[in-house]
């Protein structure tokens, strides 16, 4: 009867320890899927693919003052935005344009929960220039936006 009960503690540690490295690796963005770690750089890769589905974004294209005082400003997407070829010419024009970040838009951090099942795990911030021409002058605006990724390197929608 002893040696039975010392088999089941046994093996309830042995449980216990298998369902910790499992939590353990979960929350260090472990991707099970792949079995590995996703480096950094891919998901930062997986961000700029994100931005650049749709590329331009709506950025502020005119700033006046009204006869009444009141400032206006006009929104939109460029019209002639200077072409970007992919993510490595993207990383060219905006070198140090990504930063893993815990929070994002208006304080938006990932919960403990998705976190663990890997839903969303990391948000990257990128800060770029938006460039295009305007009546044939080069302008660049810088932009900002955050994308939410999971440990595996997808981009989540949210």
């Amino acid at each position: 009867m002893l040696k039975k009960t010392a088999l089941l503690i046994g093996g309830l540690g042995l449980v216990r320890a298998s369902v910790l490295a499992v939590v353990v690796l979960a929350w260090q963005g472990y991707c099970f899927e792949q079995r590995r770690f996703v480096p950094a750089r891919e998901i930062e890769r997986a961000a700029i693919e994100s931005v650049l589905a749709s590329y331009p974004p709506s950025v502020e294209l005119a700033r006046w003052r009204q006869k009444d005082g009141n400032l206006s400003v006009t929104y939109g997407r460029p019209s002639h935005p200077v072409t970007i070829a992919g993510v490595d010419h993207f990383l060219t024009l905006n070198p140090d344009a990504c930063q893993m970040v815990a929070r994002g838009w208006e304080g938006h951090a990932p919960s403990p929960l998705t976190r663990l099942l890997g839903y969303e795990t990391y948000i990257v911030r990128l800060r770029y220039l938006v460039r295009f021409y305007e009546n044939g002058t080069l302008r660049a605006v810088p932009h900002e936006r955050f994308v939410s990724v999971d440990r595996c390197g997808r981009v989540v929608s949210l």
